[in-house]
């Protein structure tokens, strides 16, 4: 399995978190949506959290980095959600939105 992380960039933090396959790609596969969300989210709050105390800036980044894979996961499911259907209606509705 290979890392897709090319959105997000790499690893925030030192170079022994350099790998072939990314824990958290490994975990996307073993866990539920839900529990990897969870994951992502809880670790943002964590960065979030000590910044000051702790990491500075880099927490900061460290924190990013788990948004920003949160919102991908959660972009990647609209996109799965949405169907033929639903984009043929989304353009209907624009087209009388703006007069056509």
């Amino acid at each position: 399995m290979q890392s897709n992380n090319s959105q997000i960039g790499g690893q925030i933090g030192g170079a022994h978190y350099q790998k072939d396959i990314q824990p958290w790609d490994a975990m996307e596969a073993w866990m539920s949506k839900e529990a990897f969300q969870g994951f992502l989210q809880g670790n943002a709050i964590k960065y979030l959290a000590r910044w000051k105390e702790k990491g500075g800036v880099e927490d900061l980044q460290k924190a990013q980095h788990y948004i920003q894979k949160l919102i991908e996961t959660e972009a990647e499911e609209k996109a799965q959600d949405t169907t033929p259907a639903d984009k043929y209606q989304e353009t209907q509705d624009y087209y009388h939105y703006v007069g056509v």
